[in-house]
């Protein structure tokens, strides 16, 4: 009988830093220049899970610039979307050719 041994390695990082990502991963906004963070609606205090949108998806009251996207970084995130787009309709006539 042959036994397989388990290596587990657990990463390490900082829980007081939003947005960050364990083990240098890259995150698609951070290539594009656009900094991960938390922020939160300064009405109802809930978590602005969406910076392209004007209004909080909780209170419906509009958000303050400084939780929206800046518009360079709104056409940044746009033109990540476009491509990863792109690429996944690349990426479904490849997988149907097969």
């Amino acid at each position: 009988m042959t036994a397989t041994k388990l290596n587990v390695q657990w990463l390490e990082f900082e829980m007081d830093q939003p947005g960050t990502v364990p083990g240098n991963q890259a995150v698609p906004l951070v290539r594009v220049g656009v900094t991960p963070g938390e922020r939160r609606c300064p009405s109802c205090n809930s978590l602005v899970y969406s910076r392209r949108h004007k209004r909080c998806g909780v209170c419906g009251q509009a958000l303050p610039a400084s939780c929206l996207f800046s518009a360079d970084e709104a056409e940044r995130v746009d033109a990540l979307l476009r491509t990863e787009r792109q690429r996944h309709r690349a990426w479904l006539k490849k997988a149907e050719a097969a």
